[in-house]
């Protein structure tokens, strides 16, 4: 080995201890000071190799954190799946209950409201005065049936489906003597009282 090496190597060890010495001085911080001692540290394989190692383990770090990411990934979106799942799954069933709900509210204002022949009305002065009911008593289409039914067969003009108005009946009712009225036409008889 030649001298001037020697030389050479020990003044570059003065400078960096020198170095160190002006750092610490100045209040820096270790980290620093590492740093800048590594960048004026001589290279040669050995650390060029612990330098190789390094970067190789940080390598493996980073894909370790690549690969915790994609499984925390893969996680988030299955439960993202599940949650839309579940939120479809609601909103489906809100449909479901929206209908039946407008369908159960239709229906009760179809019950509620009378109309036709479950409408309560006045009865017509000529069966008030028929059946002996007070004036102003309100039936409906079927109780007011049910009614004359029940006087045809006190009276009895009722022959099995067939009623035929006798003298009594018929100039109460305004029909002449042997009015036949079929079974199936007595609602339409009852109602020719309600169009006069």
């Amino acid at each position: 080995m030649k001298t001037y090496n020697n030389k050479n190597s020990n003044r570059s060890i003065n400078i960096l201890e020198e170095t160190v010495q002006d750092q610490l001085n100045s209040n820096l911080d270790e980290e620093h000071i590492f740093e800048s001692i590594d960048i004026k540290r001589k290279k040669n394989f050995q650390t060029e190799f612990e330098e190789l190692l390094k970067l190789k383990n940080d390598e493996f770090n980073y894909e370790k954190e690549i690969r915790e990411l994609k499984e925390q990934k893969k996680i988030i979106i299955f439960k993202i799946k599940k949650n839309k799942r579940e939120q479809n799954n609601i909103i489906n069933s809100m449909v479901y209950f929206h209908k039946t709900e407008i369908k159960n509210i239709s229906k009760e204002k179809r019950r509620n409201v009378l109309t036709g022949f479950q409408k309560k009305n006045s009865v017509p002065l000529i069966l008030v005065k028929y059946l002996d009911l007070s004036k102003d008593i309100q039936l409906t289409r079927p109780e007011l049936v049910k009614l004359m039914h029940m006087k045809w067969k006190t009276e009895g003009i009722k022959y099995g489906k067939d009623i035929i108005l006798d003298e009594n009946n018929g100039n109460l009712l305004g029909y002449p003597v042997g009015h036949k009225i079929n079974f199936s036409k007595v609602q339409s008889f009852i109602a020719s009282f309600f169009t006069l």
